[in-house]
């Protein structure tokens, strides 16, 4: 990898390189200090998702833990903020007239 003119890393083929926004947080789940590794847009989907609960982030995550089934918490939790986005966007699709989701939805064809 090098850097070309002050610009983002490339590979040698060229091809920008993409730096990873995990971010590593720390978080007492249950009584217990953990840590979870999520992209900033999942941390804060997941805030926005507990103040609307009206449920403290440790609360919320406390929730989450306890309902997965498989994989590590980082896992889950993003797989429950992608869940909760997608059925709020199937519940306004389900409220729209069928004309209006049809030109939403080619607007991102």
């Amino acid at each position: 990898m090098h850097i070309t003119n002050g610009q983002s890393p490339s590979d040698q083929n060229g091809m920008r390189a993409v730096k990873s926004l995990v971010v590593k947080r720390s978080i007492v789940v249950a009584g217990h200090k953990t840590s979870v590794s999520l992209e900033d847009a999942f941390w804060t989907g997941l805030k926005e998702i507990a103040g609307g609960h009206h449920l403290t982030l440790s609360d919320m995550v406390a929730a989450i833990d306890a309902e997965r089934q498989h994989g590590n918490l980082s896992s889950a939790i993003r797989l429950f903020v992608l869940d909760f986005y997608r059925r709020q966007l199937s519940e306004l699709k389900a409220a729209a007239p069928a004309a209006h989701v049809g030109r939403s939805v080619a607007a991102f064809s």
